[in-house]
């Protein structure tokens, strides 16, 4: 026979027996995330142990976690596509400003795809004063915003139907079709870099 419990040792023994259970989840869950970061990240995150190794103008590209990586005169960049890849993308080339162009000077970019400007941030971030978002001088500007012209540096991408880099004194336009913009914005950055 059981024993007869008040209805508080009742409510505590069901308590007790939730937070068991409901602990034991929490320990499995941890338990599997963690077995999965170890697993995955000793396969490169996509189930294979190879790494995907490019050669260009004898500059090495590693393909590793999504981007590749090069060491470009002791400095490591990170990109989403590599120099052959971009070979693939066909456009109107222009003479870009090297990378000795954007030192210790403030950057200002305008663009209409964020995800292109990534790479070009990222990468020249450690040379420039500062990067900022600015309204181009022939635009129709917000009053909140600062306005530049091609006297200053200054990246803008946007949406066209033919793709091209070119430089406009220190103006650095890409221009191109949504889905080649950040093949384009890599593009620039090899030519910036001195890579291509």
């Amino acid at each position: 026979m059981r024993k007869l419990m008040s209805k508080t040792d009742a409510d505590k023994k069901k308590r007790r027996s939730a937070y068991i259970i409901g602990g034991v989840f929490v320990f499995l869950m941890l338990l599997s995330t963690l077995g999965y970061a170890f697993t995955s990240s000793g396969q490169g995150g996509s189930g294979s142990t190879s790494t995907t190794k490019v050669d260009y103008n004898n500059y090495k590209f590693e393909y590793s976690n999504g981007y590749w990586t090069s060491n470009i005169n002791g400095v490591n960049y990170i990109f989403q596509f590599n120099p052959k890849q971009t070979n693939t993308v066909s456009y109107e080339k222009g003479v870009i400003n090297p990378i000795n162009n954007y030192y210790s000077k403030p950057l200002y970019y305008s663009t209409g795809n964020d995800f292109a400007l990534g790479d070009l941030a990222t990468n020249l971030n450690p040379y420039v004063e500062r990067i900022q978002e600015a309204c181009f001088v022939e635009k129709d500007c917000p009053q909140d915003m600062i306005v530049k012209s091609c006297s200053d540096n200054f990246i803008i991408i946007k949406v066209n139907e033919t793709n091209s880099i070119r430089q406009e004194q220190n103006c650095l336009i890409i221009e191109g079709k949504e889905s080649d913009l950040s093949m384009l914005s890599d593009e620039a950055l090899f030519n910036i870099l001195g890579v291509k």
